[in-house]
C-alpha cells in the first residue's frame, strides 16, 4: 500500500507541474481528491489494511492530501499570475491615442418642429423677431388701456411670456 501511495504521489506531483492551463490544474485535482478521485479511493480502502498498518498508511494519505491540495492552489496562483502579467501586457492603454469623440445627442422634438417652421416661413419670405422674454408694463397694461386700479397690477404683477 505504501509503494502505491507513493507511485501516486510521484504521478500527481508531476503531472500537476506540467499543467498550464487552469482547467489542466482542475482536472487533475479532481482527478486525484475529487469525489471519484485516486486518493479518495485509497482512503476508501483503510478498512482493508491491517490493523497495525493503518496509522502509517493514514499518515501517508493524508500527508499526500495535504501536498496535492499545497501544490494545487500554489499552481493556480502561478498561472493567474501569468494570466494576469500577459493581460497587462497585451492590453496596455496608448495614452496618445486620440480620445473618443462625444456624442452631444440630439435635438429635442419641439425644438426640430419649431426649426422647421422657422424655415418654412423664411422660405415664404417673412422674416424672425427675438424680443425680450417679459414684457414692460407698459405693453401689458398700459397700452392695453387697463385701469390702474386692476386687480393684475397689484405689488405682484403678473408678467406675459
Amino acid at each position: 500500500m505504501k509503494k502505491i501511495i507513493l507511485e501516486l504521489e510521484e504521478r500527481s506531483l508531476a503531472e500537476i507541474a506540467l499543467a498550464s492551463s487552469l482547467e489542466q490544474v482542475e482536472a487533475a485535482r479532481l482527478k486525484y481528491l475529487g469525489k471519484k478521485g485516486e486518493l479518495t479511493g485509497l482512503l476508501k480502502q483503510m478498512g482493508s489494511v491491517a490493523p497495525e498498518e493503518r496509522p502509517v498508511i493514514g499518515a501517508l494519505t493524508n500527508s499526500l492530501r495535504e501536498k496535492l491540495t499545497e501544490t494545487i492552489a500554489s499552481k493556480k496562483a502561478d498561472i493567474e499570475a501569468q494570466e494576469l502579467k500577459r493581460k497587462l501586457t497585451e492590453d496596455s492603454l496608448d495614452i496618445t491615442l486620440p480620445a473618443k469623440g462625444l456624442r452631444l445627442g440630439k435635438k429635442h422634438p419641439l425644438t426640430l418642429v419649431i426649426d422647421e417652421m422657422k424655415e418654412l416661413f423664411l422660405g415664404m419670405g417673412f422674416s424672425i423677431y427675438d424680443g425680450p422674454e417679459i414684457e414692460l408694463s407698459e405693453y401689458n397694461f398700459d397700452r392695453l388701456n387697463s385701469p390702474a386700479n386692476h386687480p393684475s397690477r397689484e405689488w405682484t404683477d403678473t408678467f406675459y411670456l
